[in-house]
């Protein structure tokens, strides 16, 4: 058996053409795929997406060959010789025991995917680490999850509102770099709009929360039919996980226009319940604010516009980056 890797647009085309026998995609962020082959035929792909192992797929026929684990072997060898001990999978459940069987830790699955992590340093230990690490005691706990691209008056107004019904508000800030702002403007952005907030703590979002692991798609606002799925998989992460162990009584969220992350609140809907409260959106003349306005305004050089749609307390780094970002345009 010789296993190969993806170096032309051909090879790439073929695996395309593969995977979509198994309704799959080679999904965007993939950044190296291996394949095996007979007679000129893809029959096993796997693929990385940096510590992400995904789109493992093997022909029906040579399922009892052992390519997925010849497969799998190869990308958690390069994942090791990287020093890479922390990885995660994102399968189709029939691969499940596969993975089980190589020492992986299952997190959550569906009827349909799974989702697992190496040994190293597993989702519970993460949280009770980031327990003591907050020294969370208290039960009156509430979370919002944002990205703020950038931080908007409607992200204050959700986060103000949140922060009144609890002791301590954790506001998770995602770190995946998919946004026109980069992760440590956006981090920065949050933390300043919320400086006036004793009760609220700033944190970073980890591996676990909307992230490339479980829902890949949340960047790219690509309708598919998959999209739910995936908000199902971080929803359930949430409330198994995230809100037993710190403690979190509460999420919020504000309402949503956008068709996919209509279907991501939907998911929270459906599986945190009395655990979740929506909050409408905060308007501006009589139009929701949003963080899409306000990247218009300054991508067409209207930054002081922008700033009427952000806390006064972000306006002179938000200038800053602004103009920076955009005075090559």
């Amino acid at each position: 058996m010789v296993i190969k890797e993806v170096f032309l647009e051909n090879e790439k085309n073929k695996i395309k053409a593969f995977l979509k026998r198994f309704d799959l995609d080679l999904d965007l962020d993939v950044t190296e795929t291996f394949y095996v082959e007979e007679e000129d035929n893809v029959i096993a792909t796997v693929s990385l997406s940096n510590y992400i192992i995904k789109c493992l797929a093997v022909d029906e026929d040579y399922r009892g060959e052992n390519l997925a684990v010849a497969l799998v072997g190869e990308t958690i060898n390069r994942l090791l010789a990287r020093h890479q001990t922390f990885y995660q999978v994102f399968t189709k459940l029939i691969y499940r025991d596969i993975f089980l069987n190589l020492g992986l830790r299952l997190i959550i699955e569906t009827k349909k995917v799974a989702v697992l992590e190496s040994s190293a340093y597993p989702i519970t230990q993460y949280l009770n680490d980031l327990k003591k690490q907050l020294r969370l005691s208290t039960l009156d706990i509430g979370a919002i999850v944002v990205n703020c691209n950038p931080m908007t008056l409607g992200h204050l107004f959700l986060i103000e509102e949140a922060a009144k019904n609890h002791a301590r508000l954790l506001l998770f800030v995602l770190q995946e770099e998919r946004s026109l702002f980069t992760y440590p403007e956006r981090f920065e952005l949050v933390k300043l709009g919320t400086q006036h907030l004793a009760n609220v703590t700033v944190l970073p979002s980890s591996p676990y929360l909307v992230s490339n692991l479980t829902f890949p798609s949340y960047f790219m606002k690509e309708e598919s039919a998959r999209n739910s799925e995936y908000a199902h998989l971080d929803a359930e992460i949430f409330k198994q996980y995230f809100m037993p162990i710190l403690g979190i009584r509460r999420r919020y969220i504000g309402t949503e226009s956008h068709p996919t992350m209509q279907v991501y609140n939907q998911a929270l809907k459906d599986v945190l319940g009395d655990g979740l409260l929506e909050i409408k959106r905060l308007q501006k003349d009589g139009k929701d604010i949003s963080a899409s306005v306000v990247r218009a305004l300054i991508a067409n050089q209207e930054v002081e516009r922008a700033l009427e749609y952000v806390p006064e307390a972000t306006r002179s780094l938000l200038r800053e980056i602004s103009l920076t970002k955009f005075k090559s345009q």
